[in-house]
């Protein structure tokens, strides 16, 4: 995992949390790991419909186990700053 995360703040690639209760990849350990070497993380509800929505409590659960905040989760950001940071990431590719 520190590899990896090593790699993601390398590449500023954004790891995501999967809200799934069935999975929840990216256990709080990584992803303070993660939020430690500056790697943007993204909540993903993993919903298949609308109903799929309520998981991201889940997500957000497995977040806060991790001590990260809302500052470092990409699909927290106002709309304006998230263009912003996703036109910045496409930049540096």
């Amino acid at each position: 995992m520190e590899r990896l995360v090593q790699i993601a703040a390398t590449t500023r690639t954004a790891l995501e949390i999967n809200s799934s209760f069935e999975r929840l990849d990216l256990p709080a350990r990584a992803s303070r790991l993660a939020r430690d070497h500056g790697v943007t993380l993204v909540i993903n509800s993993d919903a298949h419909d609308t109903a799929g929505f309520d998981l991201l409590r889940f997500g957000v659960g497995q977040a806060r186990r991790g001590w990260v905040q809302a500052g470092d989760v990409l699909n927290t950001a106002p709309w304006p700053r998230l263009c912003d940071m996703l036109k910045a990431a496409k930049d540096t590719r």
